[in-house]
């Protein structure tokens, strides 16, 4: 909203973002009733003083598999006007064209210095390009 505001952007922009928002509001929703039910406790048969146990290794396998999404790195976004080169995908083998990237080590090639690429860039709502050459060629 900002870079269209700002005039940096087109103000077609705005029209993914409803349908791009409600699919992961939708999947934080879900995730959230899971986690919910898995986590509740509730009276056993019986005189209800006692409590069902939690099954710890539900919620861990829960956490395991929802681990992307919490942190925010496995939230995708489908095709539209701002997502788009799907088929090139075998140009970023190992990365899903859509989604969030994990930070990862790298070593910078202006000073060489090795940094978390997470730690590089501040949340300000600039659009950044990430450049990855590869180990043999890196040119």
């Amino acid at each position: 909203m900002a870079a269209v505001l700002q005039g940096r952007s087109d103000p077609k922009l705005l029209s993914t973002y409803s349908t791009e928002r409600r699919k992961v509001a939708r999947q934080l929703i879900d995730a959230d009733k899971e986690l919910s039910k898995l986590v509740a406790t509730r009276p056993t048969a019986g005189d209800g003083s006692q409590k069902a146990k939690v099954d710890t290794a539900k919620i861990e396998a829960f956490m395991k598999r929802q681990s992307g999404f919490v942190s925010g790195t496995s939230i995708e976004y489908f095709p539209s006007y701002i997502c788009t080169g799907q088929e090139n995908q075998q140009l970023a083998t190992g990365y899903k064209i859509g989604q969030r990237f994990h930070s990862a080590e790298a070593a910078r090639v202006a000073d060489g210095r090795s940094q978390h690429l997470g730690h590089l860039v501040k949340a300000d709502g600039r659009w950044r390009i990430f450049l990855f050459g590869d180990n043999q060629d890196p040119t």
